[in-house]
């Protein structure tokens, strides 16, 4: 009875000692040894500063920039410590009314069409109205029968801004690209397909006083097909792209 204490004690200690020491330290020497770089993070560095990571999506709202896909990592978006996605079904409202939204402000950008810009401004300010009102506490009768007032106001706002993208959306070239306005299962993807930055590159030269061609050209350069082998999509690095394009000098 005692040696086979002994002999399962002694079997739990080298278990662990193999699993959770030597393994993991092997590994870690290994993994800092051969790839130092993404061992650490696969971290981005720019003067000494760190300035991202590959693996990691952030927002840039700046037109000088190409955006990512959009988050719901966290409550503001892009929360590396709170990957995950909406977890709002394809039927839910919510989910639908902000795809619809994103889409139609891309729209307003890429065409600078004034009517929908107009009607988007009017939406938000309908929108942020009627959240302060729903958010008050303690609702008066007259706060209740502004929210009643608002709610209509705000659902014709929408279908008013929806129904002119749409149309605006007909052109060639307008559609806007899937990945622009759904998020990954992370909230976290870095990459873009090519699509996606074509579609942001007549703005984002713009901002920068750079010719589209120039622009285009660092997307194509950015692509990455590597993946085509095995099926997967080209793909862009949202980050390394934006990089790139702060070392590029105005044109002249």
């Amino acid at each position: 009875m005692i040696r086979e204490t002994l002999n399962a004690v002694l079997a739990c200690f080298v278990t662990f000692v193999l699993c959770a020491v030597a393994y993991p330290a092997a590994v870690y020497a290994l993994g800092h040894t051969l790839f130092p770089r993404q061992a650490r993070g696969s971290l981005i560095e720019r003067d000494g500063k760190t300035v991202g990571s590959e693996l990691i999506a952030q927002p840039f709202a700046s037109d000088k920039y190409f955006a990512p896909r959009p988050s719901a990592a966290g409550a503001n978006g892009y929360a590396a410590d709170a990957a995950s996605g909406s977890n709002l079904a394809t039927t839910n409202p919510a989910l639908r009314d902000r795809i619809a939204i994103d889409s139609a402000k891309l729209v307003a950008a890429k065409t600078g069409d004034p009517d929908l810009k107009a009607k988007l401004e009017r939406l938000d300010a309908l929108q942020a109205e009627l959240k302060a009102k729903s958010e008050l506490k303690e609702k008066a009768k007259a706060d209740e029968e502004a929210i009643a007032a608002l709610e209509p106001k705000v659902a014709t706002a929408k279908d008013e801004a929806f129904a002119r993208a749409l149309k605006l959306g007909e052109a060639p070239g307008i559609a806007v690209p899937t990945d622009l306005v759904t998020t990954s299962s992370s909230g976290l993807d870095p990459h873009i397909s090519p699509e996606a930055a074509d579609y942001q590159a007549d703005r984002v030269a713009a901002a920068r006083g750079i010719s589209v061609d120039r622009v285009k050209e660092m997307i194509r350069t950015h692509t990455d097909r590597s993946g085509a082998i095995l099926g997967a999509p080209a793909r862009i690095n949202v980050l390394l792209l934006n990089l790139d394009l702060d070392d590029a000098k105005p044109s002249r």
